[in-house]
């Protein structure tokens, strides 16, 4: 599929869509995400109910990797492409838009789509090991890839760092919606991924350093009011403020994980759907 060229600080607007796209409709996206992060801590639970039948040790070790991969690459997965079809809805149809999970669950209806998915997501991960793996064969040390903090900021560590991120931001965003939304090969949405990436670097690159100051201050941010909500409830017997703490901590980080998928999806729509007509969206 085409890409088009976008200008240099199209990542201000990206953002801006990105928050425009979670307010339409809020309470989609948040119960959305919320299904997201719960579907993270079922292995832990399937862990535990296996060990009232299976002694702990290698056995069980090694069912828990299988029943771990098994529910990555069928489950998780797909359902980050249900999340992302959930952002297209809420884009241009948002009277449809639904919390339901059934919604999350497109991609299994939809032929071949969530093992392109599941394929699209691994062979991401394996790519970045080998580029990392390369690094290291090179000579760079393992902490060169660590993001330069305030207090000591390198230009080499900075530079490779922005440059990764850029490429992770135009493959993610861009390979995610060419499959979750448009249902194409792997190999199409990689490619379709990599052509923008290279047309719009500046601007990816620009984008990657940008994005990640503005998410820091608004951490800053939601982190002082989590602070604000929390102190008070520290001062609850220790059990009920274990259980109010993990409930708090997991319910803020639903915002980001809405944000990120918001910002992915802007990302997709800016570069590759303006240049399509609608009758190509799945």
């Amino acid at each position: 599929m085409n890409t088009r060229e976008v200008p240099l600080l199209a990542s201000i607007s990206w953002i801006r869509n990105a928050f425009h796209l979670i307010a339409r409709r809020p309470l989609a996206v948040f119960v959305g995400a919320a299904i997201l992060s719960l579907l993270t801590t079922i292995p832990a639970w399937i862990e535990y109910l296996l060990k009232y039948f299976i002694p702990a040790g290698d056995t069980l070790q090694y069912v828990m990797a299988l029943v771990g991969a098994a529910f990555l690459f069928l489950v998780w997965l797909p359902m980050f492409g249900g999340y992302f079809r959930l952002m297209h809805r809420v884009a241009h149809e948002p009277e449809t838009a639904r919390w339901s999970p059934t919604q999350l669950m497109e991609p299994y209806s939809i032929q071949r789509m969530a093992l392109r998915l599941a394929g699209f997501f691994i062979l991401f991960a394996l790519g970045y090991g080998l580029v990392l793996a390369l690094f290291r064969w090179v000579g760079l040390p393992d902490d060169f890839l660590q993001r330069p903090t305030l207090t000591d900021i390198k230009l080499m560590p900075l530079l490779v760092t922005g440059f990764m991120m850029a490429l992770i931001t135009a493959l993610l965003g861009i390979g995610l919606g060419e499959i979750a939304v448009a249902n194409h090969k792997v190999s199409d949405a990689f490619g379709t991924g990599f052509r923008g990436f290279v047309k719009n670097f500046k601007t990816f690159f620009t984008g990657a350093l940008l994005i990640p100051i503005l998410a820091a201050v608004v951490m800053l941010i939601w982190s002082g009011v989590v602070f604000l909500i929390l102190w008070p409830i520290s001062k609850l017997p220790s059990a009920t403020t274990e259980l109010a703490v993990g409930l708090i901590s997991w319910l803020s980080s639903l915002p980001f994980v809405a944000f990120l998928f918001a910002l992915l999806y802007s990302v997709w729509q800016d570069v590759v759907a303006a240049e399509i007509v609608h009758d190509e969206i799945i």
